[in-house]
């Protein structure tokens, strides 16, 4: 069950290049929103003071 989950000593390194294929989609996104509301929280912040 090797082929269920991404290793870092695997013969593909691909994998780790193209998170386009459904596993590591949700961690993209999950990473790129975190950057925007906290590039936004910052900005806002530096508004209000």
């Amino acid at each position: 069950m090797e082929t269920s989950r991404p290793s870092l000593r695997g013969p593909r390194p691909a994998a780790a290049t193209a998170p386009r294929n459904g596993r590591h989609a949700w961690l993209v996104w999950l990473l790129a929103s975190v950057f925007v509301v906290w590039i936004f929280a910052i900005q806002t912040a530096y508004a209000v003071i």
